[in-house]
């Protein structure tokens, strides 16, 4: 008998499938009578029925298969492609059917995902993610597509009225959407600003150890404050300024509210940008920068020419983790009366409603990932195909 060789088997789709079954030997759905309430709960495999059952098995197999068997790349991606698709679409077949079993029991009016419902769309990301890599672009654009279809079909036809989020964002729409665009504005408003004030000062500091030295500190402090903390020493000395100088009070600038919520924010993120330009900066090659000199070129077109292109790479993967961690500490602004997606959060851990908590939650996640799969296009489009191997 042939001996797998253990450096041909492809462990991550291994931690996909344990992901996957963790929803069907686990809690899948619960069926509620009301939000606070824990419910009946379900587990996957009794949504399951036969044919699906058997179909569920054999993909499972089929990715174990593929993953110890140390098969072809094309192959390979297909399978994980295929079977990441079919993990988001077996999680709206059984959220739809556990929708169904509400009739037989009594008045329970919703359905929540309970903790083993997370397995599959994890197994999906898990899946889909890693095919991606080595996928040429027009197939992770259909993989994309492929995923999305599900969610849309989910809630056409009435299918997801049942669905507990689903009537917890019915019940808040109006709301939802314009603390929607409070989050967007807040944290595009943070990047905006400390692209301005970190992309010079990373520059600048790397022309200098003394201002560098200076300048890492500070951002190191600034990161290892809380943002509760950071945002409390900032609502006293701007409620000091707007009571002394009404005309700021009238722009908006208050103790609390947006403006120290944008400060702190735009502060967060002066780390990852400007280290990240200091690290880059300081990362050109010495023999370019001699033959550029040596082509006669000035301090201005050794910048443009070739420091910049060269630390380009860096600067924008600073740019990317700022901008991901932006979306979700504008969360926290919400309790000093910024507004953003953390209303729904804060609310829904004071009323211990967890469907709640995930009509806030569910956004942040799909918007860090769009942020961050945006920056990747901007990466790819922007730096040179050979630089790119150091930050993707």
């Amino acid at each position: 008998m042939r001996l797998i060789e253990r450096e041909r088997i492809d462990v991550v789709p291994l931690t996909a499938v344990l992901l996957a079954s963790v929803s069907f030997f686990g809690p899948f759905a619960a069926l509620k009578e009301n939000r606070v309430v824990d419910g009946q709960i379900i587990r996957g495999f009794e949504l399951l029925g036969g044919g699906l059952g058997a179909g569920v098995l054999i993909l499972g197999a089929l990715t174990l298969v593929v993953a110890l068997s140390g098969g072809g790349g094309k192959t390979r991606n297909l399978v994980y492609s295929f079977a990441g698709v079919a993990c988001l679409w077996i999680t709206a077949v059984l959220l739809v059917r556990a929708g169904a079993l509400l009739g037989q029991a009594g008045e329970a009016p919703r359905v929540s995902p309970a903790i083993g419902f997370w397995g599959l769309p994890g197994a999906s990301y898990v899946l889909i993610d890693h095919s991606r890599r080595q996928a040429p672009r027009w197939r992770s654009l259909m993989l994309t597509v492929c995923a999305l279809v599900p969610v849309c079909l989910i809630f056409s036809d009435g299918r997801g009225a049942a669905i507990s989020v689903f009537q917890e964002w019915l019940e808040r729409q109006d709301r939802f959407l314009d603390e929607l665009i409070v989050h967007v504005r807040l944290f595009v408003f943070a990047i905006l600003g400390a692209t301005v004030f970190g992309l010079p000062l990373g520059i600048i500091a790397s022309k200098n150890k003394r201002i560098e030295r200076l300048v890492i500190a500070f951002v190191d402090v600034v990161q290892t404050i809380p943002s509760m903390a950071l945002f409390g020493l900032l609502m006293a000395p701007l409620a000091a300024l707007s009571r002394a100088f009404p005309l700021l009070r009238s722009l908006g600038l208050r103790g609390i509210g947006a403006a120290p919520a944008l400060i702190a924010l735009t502060l967060y993120a002066l780390l990852p940008i400007a280290r990240n330009a200091i690290v880059g900066i300081a990362s050109v090659p010495l023999p370019a920068l001699e033959a550029g000199r040596g082509m006669g070129m000035s301090r201005r077109q050794l910048f443009w020419r070739i420091k910049w292109p060269l630390a380009l790479p860096y600067i924008l993967t600073g740019l990317k983790t700022a901008s991901v961690q932006a979306v979700g500490n504008a969360a926290v602004a919400a309790l000093i009366g910024a507004g953003g997606l953390g209303i729904m959060i804060f609310q829904g851990l004071g009323q211990a409603a967890p469907d709640l908590i995930l009509l806030g939650v569910l956004p942040l996640i799909l918007m860090a990932v769009l942020v961050n799969r945006g920056w990747e296009l901007v990466i790819r489009r922007a730096v040179s195909p050979g630089l790119l191997g150091e930050v993707l």
